[in-house]
């Protein structure tokens, strides 16, 4: 209710979220291969190998192209892949990080369920990080 009541008044900003969906669909080529969108509030939505969203979105993004840059994520295996995102979240954090400071999931075709990284994983992608 109380939303509502700012978006109806003039040079009120309203409050929007930004969306991001992860999919596993079948191609028009019959292969089956993962998508990722993002929405923004506008509504406006693109496709993308890799995203970021929030208050360092933009140093998250140019990171991330970089790394496609040098090899196409679509190559990578999933610790790989595993591993850049991990090194994102420390450049835009501006540091070290700990296992137990960062939860993710990982999807892949094969298992299209996200699956919680445990700690103790992510603590051994990060020592591989660090090496």
């Amino acid at each position: 209710d109380r939303a509502q009541v700012a978006t109806q008044q003039m040079a009120m900003r309203p409050f929007g979220v930004t969306g991001v969906l992860v999919s596993v669909e079948l191609q028009d080529d019959g292969v089956v291969a993962p998508q990722l969108y993002k929405v923004d509030p506008s509504g406006f939505f693109v496709g993308y190998f890799a995203t970021a969203s929030g208050s360092k979105e933009t140093e998250a993004v140019a990171f991330l192209e970089k790394q496609q840059k040098n090899a196409a994520f679509d190559t990578l295996s999933l610790e790989q892949i595993s591993i850049i995102a991990l090194r994102a979240i420390q450049q835009i954090s501006g540091g070290a990080i700990k296992g137990r400071d960062v939860e993710f999931a990982q999807c892949t075709v094969a298992k299209p369920a996200f699956t919680i990284v445990p700690e103790a994983a992510t603590e051994a992608l990060l020592n591989q990080i660090a090496e």
